[in-house]
């Protein structure tokens, strides 16, 4: 027992020396200068940062840094669950105003069609739930390094440090643990615009040894993200969305390296608290409280569009006192029947939250025009700020109430869910100047309900289908509108869903694969002839959505996914019948292989491959980008170092360094990465 105490004690102190070092780190002034892996046959214990190791399908799932899918928290069926308000934190329900970051994360899980089933309250544009890393009764540190180049020089760095510390003894009545984690992270684009980020999180974790009818969990956590300094990245706005000239996806800004004036800086935090506590007779109550916030003293953005075939318009936008913040409250009360054969609940849910946010009132700066005559062109930046005049902040602010009631019942053969919710939404909205104050109020107060169902077939295969409606934050407008940042209004909107899963075992071999029919339907937001970003019309994604994910061989993992979606804007104001929405892809597939030689059963290869049909880039001239393919290669090696356990993962992405780009908003583009590789060692004890 005295061995087991120096020896925590030891881990402690050297987990405290780097947490103290990172920390010294942090208050020095910092100087300026894509695919996962799959699913492997574990010998030892799980992976943390394996994406798939414990996945069901390839449609969204992440681990530490690594993510694999079809699908995230920016885009799911085409639309973003992050923009419109359909994120949750262990379930829970919050409004996301800031960079939610690793340190603070285990992982999350895309919930969408067969994975909503049982989910009380589901959003037509899925669901996004993070896992929050909590401590257990080992103690565990780790010391994470990350370097990363690509074909055109030096990428970025990254330092991390965690430690979950169980705070009591394993055979406690009520357990007590505390996960603390910091991370230093340095940007480097291959076009030279350098950014620098420090972040640090902490999760508590109470909860009650006793599994039986007065089980409680406690989850508060907190962390803070810093932001030095943050060269803005630079878009490129083409009027007939068709894509700038081949040499301007090599241009270099190296002189943003120099011009201090041109970069960002500020901070944002998330905290909160989780509660549950299970009373008897079956009764469940879980609460929270959340608040999620970002300011930002000074914002950029860079855009540079096309005046010619070979003169561009370098612009710079700057704003100033950003803020951005939301508290997002839940309260739910489960009661659970349980039968001989099958099993009721109901749920009834309180949520609510209040947001604000100050944004507008941006300068402009005319940095000159740029010719594209040379591959390898740069640009030229003034070494002094220029001028900026800055106009009058916009104000927005949100009140919404949500009360609903939830039922769902279970047997060995279907599973059904049934809900409704009243919403009673308003959002406030003061704009000008003090002299001519405008204001605008949006009410809305819609019943929405929803509906979905599952049957057992036999044969491990099972049917599925739904309907959901919901009420969904808009976001704001693109970096290319004239009301650039505009907070939009709620819209209603509504989704269909239905198809079929199959389950498969035999052995050390299993298959998990889904192939579903879906249909998503909400008002459209894109430019007017005024490049406002207003409502245009009606927007119908319908679509298959397939997954397949399983051990081939013992030593041999699948994970595949694919979509096919047919979107299209109906009525818009342009009177056009029917245009593509703008960013939609008609097919996207993923597909990972992983192999771990039984020779080498702590050593793994993996391929990635990733297809990306043509993605519509204008609606007003229905231009798309090209097609592309891109290969990813990596390597994982894990061997023991003493009593600790160093895993070297190797990846490299874009492995045939195809010149890719990608679409921000109608005509308006950034630049893909090139060939890149990267290197991780993981130290953990």
């Amino acid at each position: 027992m005295k061995q087991k105490t120096r020896t925590v004690k030891k881990h402690q102190h050297l987990c405290l020396t780097v947490l103290a070092l990172v920390t010294q780190a942090w208050q020095l002034p910092a100087q300026a200068d894509e695919l996962g892996s799959p699913a492997r046959t574990e010998t030892s214990a799980p992976d943390k940062n394996n994406a798939v190791t414990q996945a069901e399908d390839g449609f969204g799932n992440q681990a530490g840094k690594e993510s694999i899918g079809i699908y995230s928290d920016s885009n799911v069926r085409g639309f973003s669950p992050g923009k419109a308000g359909n994120l949750r934190i262990e379930g829970m329900y919050f409004d996301k105003r800031a960079y939610l970051g690793h340190l603070l994360l285990d992982g999350s899980k895309v919930r969408i069609g067969t994975t909503v089933t049982g989910y009380p309250f589901p959003a037509p544009t899925g669901i996004v739930d993070y896992q929050l890393r909590k401590a257990g009764d080992q103690a565990e540190y780790s010391y994470s390094v990350e370097l990363e180049n690509s074909i055109r020089g030096a990428g970025d760095r990254a330092l991390d440090v965690n430690a979950l510390l169980p705070l009591t003894a394993p055979d406690a009545r009520v357990k007590m643990g505390i996960s603390v984690a910091a991370s230093a992270f340095k940007e480097l684009t291959p076009q030279h615009e350098a950014s620098y980020y420090r972040s640090a999180a902490i999760v508590g974790h109470i909860r009650s040894a006793d599994q039986g009818d007065t089980a409680f969990e406690l989850l508060p956590f907190y962390s803070h993200d810093q932001v030095p300094y943050e060269t803005p990245h630079s878009y490129w706005y083409v009027p007939d969305g068709k894509l700038p000239p081949a040499e301007s996806y090599h241009i270099a800004n190296k002189s943003a390296m120099k011009a201090d004036w041109m970069r960002g800086h500020g901070h944002s935090r998330t905290l909160g608290i989780i509660y549950q506590q299970q009373l008897p007779g079956q009764w469940l109550i879980k609460g929270s409280l959340i608040r999620s916030a970002a300011d930002s003293p000074r914002s950029e953005t860079h855009v540079i569009e096309q005046l010619s075939a070979n003169h561009w318009q370098n612009s710079y936008y700057s704003e100033k006192n950003v803020t951005k913040q939301a508290d997002s409250a839940e309260l739910r009360l489960s009661k659970t029947l349980q039968h001989e054969d099958s099993r009721q609940q109901f749920h009834l849910v309180w949520r609510g939250r209040r947001s604000e946010q100050r944004y507008g009132g941006e300068a402009y700066a005319d940095l000159g025009t740029v010719a594209f005559r040379q591959q390898f062109a740069e640009l030229t930046l003034p070494a002094t700020p220029p001028d900026f005049q800055y106009g009058e902040r916009s104000l927005d602010r949100v009140r919404q109430n949500n009360l609903g009631l939830a039922y769902e019942y279970k047997n060995a053969r279907a599973t059904l869910n049934l809900g409704l919710m009243k919403s009673y939404y308003d959002k406030q909205t003061w704009t000008g100047t003090a002299q001519e104050r405008s204001f605008v109020r949006m009410q809305d107060q819609p019943l929405l309900g929803y509906w979905n169902l599952s049957l057992a077939l036999g044969a491990g295969y099972s049917l599925y289908g739904g309907q959901t409606q919901g009420l969904e934050e808009s976001g704001v407008a693109p970096v290319s509108a004239s009301n650039r940042f505009a907070a939009l209004p709620a819209i209603h909107t509504s989704q269909k869903d239905a198809g079929l899963r199959w389950k498969w075992q035999q052995d050390e071999r299993s298959l998990n694969a889904v192939l579903g029919y879906f249909e998503v339907s909400k008002p459209h937001y894109g430019f007017n002839s005024q490049q406002v970003y207003v409502q245009t019309g009606q927007v119908q994604h319908r679509g298959l959505e397939g997954s397949i994910a399983g051990n081939l061989t013992p030593h041999l993992n699948l994970v595949m996914a694919a979509v096919y979606l047919d979107a299209r804007v109906n009525q818009p104001l342009s009177n056009t019948a029917r245009v593509r929405p703008v960013a939609s892809v008609p097919l996207e597939v993923r597909s990972y292989l992983e192999y771990s030689p039984p020779q080498l059963p702590n050593s793994s290869a993996d391929l990635g491959l990733q297809y990306t049909g043509p993605q519509t880039s204008s609606e007003s001239s229905d231009s798309r980008l090209d097609k592309k393919v891109l290969v990813q290669l990596g390597l994982r090696h894990q061997l023991d170092w003493g009593k600790a356990k160093l895993q070297l993962r190797f990846q490299v992405s874009n492995l045939f360094n195809r010149d890719t780009w990608e679409v921000d908003s109608d005509n308006t583009f950034f630049p893909g990465r090139p060939r890149s590789w990267r290197l991780i060692m993981t130290l953990t004890h």
